[in-house]
Order: C-alpha cells, then sequence, then structure tokens
C-alpha cells in the first residue's frame, strides 16, 4: 500500500513539473521537492507509465549537439493530476530514497546497465540507456563531474531493478527468470519440449508453406506478365505484316490489341516486380530478426554504451 501511495505522489509531482512548460528529465528531478526521493532511476519508468497513458506527450530535440528529450503534460494528464489528493500531515520524509554511489565511468554505467536489461528487447534496452545517457549529460553540463553525475543515478542494479518493476506481471516475471536462472529456463525447455517441439514443427511448417504460395503467387503474376508481353510482340507482328500486304483494318486492330497487351504486361510486370521487393525485404527482415539473438554478445553491448556516450 504504502508503495503505491508513493507512486501515486510521484506522478502528481511529475505531472505538475510538466504542467507549465515543458521539461526534460534532469529538471523534473530538480523540480520535484527533495523529500519525495525522486531519482532519474524512479523517474524513467514512471516517464514512459505516464506517457503510455496518454498523461504527457514526449519530443526529442537537440541541445548543445546532443538530442534532449523534453516532456509535457497533455489535458488527460491534468484530469489526472486533478484527481489526485494529497494526504495533509503524510510524513514523506520516510520515502526519501538514498543513492549508493559507485565510481564508475559513464561508459561502465550504460554499459553494466544494458548487461543488466540484457532479458528486455533491444530496442527497449537502448532506449533506457539514452535516457541514462541524457540525465549524466544534463547533470555534468549543470556543473558537476562525470563520477558524480554518475553516482546521482543509483546503481545500476537498481536502475534495472526500477526498470524491471513497471513491466506488466507476466513479462517482468519471465524477464526476471531469464536475468537469474538461465539454468531454470533450461530445465523448463527441456521438460516442456514434447509440448513445445511439435507445436514448433507445426508452427514451422504453416509458415513455410504459407511463405511458398505467396512466392508461387508472385511468379505466376511475373508469368502472366511475360505471357501477355509476349502476345503484344506477336500482335505487333501481324501488324507489320498487315502493313505489308496493305490490309489498313487488319493493321489498326492488330497494332491496338498488340499494345493492350503490352501495357497490361507492363502493369503486371511492375505489380510483381513490386511484390517481389517488398516479399524479399520482409524475407531478410525476418530472417535477420530471428538471427539477432545469436548475433548478440558483450563487445555489442559496450560499443552501444559508447555509442550513446558520444
Amino acid at each position: 500500500m504504502e508503495a503505491q501511495m508513493k507512486r501515486g505522489f510521484l506522478e502528481a509531482c511529475v505531472l505538475a513539473a510538466v504542467s507549465g512548460e515543458e521539461s526534460y528529465g534532469y529538471q523534473i528531478v530538480k523540480d520535484v521537492p527533495a523529500s519525495m526521493g525522486l531519482t532519474e532511476s524512479t523517474l524513467y519508468p514512471l516517464l514512459k507509465r505516464l506517457e503510455k497513458a496518454g498523461c504527457i506527450t514526449a519530443r526529442s530535440a537537440e541541445h548543445n549537439g546532443r538530442l534532449r528529450r523534453y516532456y509535457r503534460i497533455t489535458d488527460e494528464g491534468r484530469e489526472h493530476a486533478s484527481r489526485s489528493s494529497w494526504p495533509s500531515g503524510r510524513p514523506y520524509g520516510r520515502f526519501t530514497h538514498t543513492l549508493r554511489g559507485r565510481t564508475m565511468t559513464r561508459d561502465e554505467f550504460l554499459g553494466r546497465l544494458g548487461e543488466l536489461l540484457a532479458c528486455l528487447p533491444a530496442d527497449q534496452v537502448r532506449e533506457t540507456q539514452e535516457f541514462y545517457a541524457e540525465a549524466i549529460a544534463d547533470r555534468m553540463e549543470d556543473g558537476m563531474g562525470e563520477e558524480e553525475a554518475v553516482a546521482a543515478m543509483g546503481a545500476p542494479g537498481e536502475v534495472a531493478e526500477a526498470v524491471l518493476d513497471d513491466l506488466p506481471a507476466v513479462p517482468r516475471a519471465i524477464a526476471r527468470t531469464r536475468r537469474r536462472s538461465t539454468t531454470l529456463l533450461w530445465v523448463l525447455t527441456i521438460v516442456g519440449s514434447p509440448v513445445w517441439v511439435p507445436l514448433l514443427l507445426a508452427f514451422a511448417a504453416v509458415a513455410v508453406a504459407v511463405y511458398v504460395c505467396i512466392w508461387i503467387l508472385a511468379l505466376c503474376v511475373w508469368i502472366v506478365a511475360a505471357a501477355l508481353g509476349g502476345a503484344g510482340v506477336v500482335e505487333l507482328v501481324f501488324a507489320a505484316c498487315g502493313v505489308v500486304i496493305g490490309h489498313v483494318p487488319y493493321v489498326l486492330a492488330s497494332a491496338g490489341v498488340g499494345l493492350g497487351f503490352i501495357g497490361a504486361a507492363l502493369l503486371a510486370g511492375t505489380g510483381a516486380w513490386a511484390a517481389s521487393k517488398q516479399i524479399a525485404r520482409l524475407s531478410a527482415l525476418w530472417v535477420k530478426k530471428a538471427a539477432s539473438p545469436f548475433w548478440k554478445d558483450k563487445g555489442e553491448k559496450g560499443g552501444a554504451a559508447a555509442h550513446l556516450a558520444a
């Protein structure tokens, strides 16, 4: 109950901080009363939750050669804030968050955070790293040293826990299981193999059949286009023969039919080409998506952190 009340208080504070004009992460932290214990580690999931609920909007804009994300309250957010109640005499002080500072560089912090959140989709991990890279840069711009700014974020483990805590129940349980117990996952995979292996094979068979059918349809369109083009050429040859014998009506009829066939062939060929390109593009995308878990390594995570810090 106490955690829910704290969350409600923090939501109201954040909505109040962006109710006047748009603001950014570090400024919101500074505008919220210190007794609420709001830090970037708790602000990020809170902002994502409010944005998903339609209470705030976000946009990215360039600031000093880097991107900064700005937030603004919506009409729905104002209604949500107006419904919030603030009990009098509440001991807010006991909600104060004590940061456990660690001597880490920005790259080390972002790299470690990426490792701890590796159980999440890559896009979500990158978005989280970008938020905290921006927060560190804002504090350094405000006069803090790099290590001091990193320490203000909290320990990477605390940040990762806050992000995971804000997930829905089932994805949160899956993510925590993937993060904490790879052995358990393997055991569950092996035990459940009599169920999921046949289902997976059946799904794969259906997917392959549908994929082959799509390519067959595209091939059929190519064949139709070629047939129409060939028929058009033949009719034009007949029209040329009509010119030789001097039969004007036959020439006009054959030429008209031939040009019509060629036009239809060009139309069908254009459609077949566009469909083939789209199918090939989606095929490459699906293959890349399916193989991406096997391409990841720790070097990529460190490289991503270095890219964010640049």
